[in-house]
């Protein structure tokens, strides 16, 4: 109501309340997904914004949307763009460094732990709690990746008592979702359910529907793991339809990569191809590698399994490629043991 006033008035070039009060609805848009209103909001901002911390704030908003919607590379345009012009102890500067850190994570390069280990300490120093949670968030997936499981956890633990020092539900809640995956894999199946649990109900508090969609995948592959087909086949259709509706092409190749598992669980082999192939499609536009290596894997077991006929190696080989390269501990571990089992099947070792 106040900007609708405001804009009557003819003010909008005077009174720096109506830059906050965009900013605020574009913040709004953003946490309900709601993108392309969310962009025309902030656009409208920087037409009304005069100071340079305004200007790049606004910028780093508009890059987060772009990291959100999977157009990584005009993300990074921004962010290099800001990046000389944004002092170190501006607290903006932390949180281009976190948003970068996540986006090349992302994308598998191998700079994203140099550049989270450098966020932290400026962020310690300046008591930016918001984007060291984040930072934190971020070094504790790369620590699982290499295999650091300690660190990992240290990490994330650190990340959640920050967040939570701030009451940012909408950090506590992808923190939550990493903390449960984690326990999964290390077997803790109780405390990865806990963590789920928590992930789903703080976003549906706050209506974050990437939070949202993220909780239904976790939970969905617990529940895979445990041969609880049908539930873990309802969350991955629910995260499949709700990845649609805000245009997240990213969570829909997981979920629809997840179901193809499910489908190769059950038997149904050529079903699960026609689910693996979708998301490989989905991989390649995107330009995400890891997308690309889960199909080959997946595919490549599928055959190994069913000793279908297939270039299995060559499937193998590039699947080993991408998760090298993105230090993918384990998904390597993957490969190497469907390697030895296809070479077993060959004849060529004992």
């Amino acid at each position: 109501h106040f900007l609708q006033l405001v804009l009557q008035e003819g003010n909008t070039k005077m009174d720096s309340r109506v830059l906050d009060a965009y900013r605020d609805m574009a913040y709004i848009n953003f946490i309900m997904a709601d993108y392309n209103r969310s962009l025309s909001n902030l656009d409208k901002a920087l037409e009304i914004a005069t100071l340079y911390d305004d200007i790049y704030s606004i910028k780093l908003m508009i890059a987060d949307i772009y990291k959100e919607t999977d157009m990584y590379d005009d993300a990074l345009k921004i962010l290099e763009d800001l990046q000389p012009k944004i002092k170190e102890e501006n607290t903006l500067y932390g949180k281009l460094l976190q948003m970068k850190c996540s986006i090349l994570r992302i994308l598998g390069d191998t700079d994203a732990l140099a550049i989270a280990q450098k966020s932290e300490q400026l962020l310690i120093k300046m008591k930016d709690f918001e984007n060291l949670s984040e930072t934190m968030n971020q070094a504790g997936i790369i620590y699982y990746t290499k295999g650091d499981v300690t660190n990992s956890l240290l990490c994330l633990d650190k990340s959640y008592k920050y967040a939570e020092k701030i009451n940012n539900l909408a950090i506590m809640s992808k923190v939550s979702g990493n903390l449960g995956a984690i326990y999964h894999a290390t077997g803790m199946i109780s405390k990865a359910q806990e963590f789920f649990d928590r992930s789903i109900q703080i976003s549906k508090k706050i209506s974050d529907q990437q939070g949202y969609i993220a909780g239904c995948t976790n939970l969905g592959i617990l529940y895979l793991n445990k041969g609880l087909f049908d539930k873990a086949e309802i969350l991955f259709n629910e995260a499949v339809e709700m990845s649609r509706e805000i245009s997240s092409r990213l969570n829909e190749c997981i979920a629809v990569a997840n179901i193809g598992e499910i489908m190769f669980k059950r038997g149904l082999d050529y079903k699960a191809l026609e689910y693996y192939n979708r998301s490989f499609e989905i991989a390649r536009e995107l330009k995400v590698p890891i997308g690309e290596g889960i199909y080959h894997l997946s595919t490549a077991r599928m055959y190994i399994e069913n000793k279908m006929d297939g270039n299995v190696r060559k499937m193998l080989d590039a699947a080993f490629k991408i998760f090298t390269e993105a230090e993918e501990v384990l998904y390597l571990s993957d490969c190497y043991r469907n390697k030895a089992l296809h070479e077993f099947m060959q004849g060529k070792i004992e």
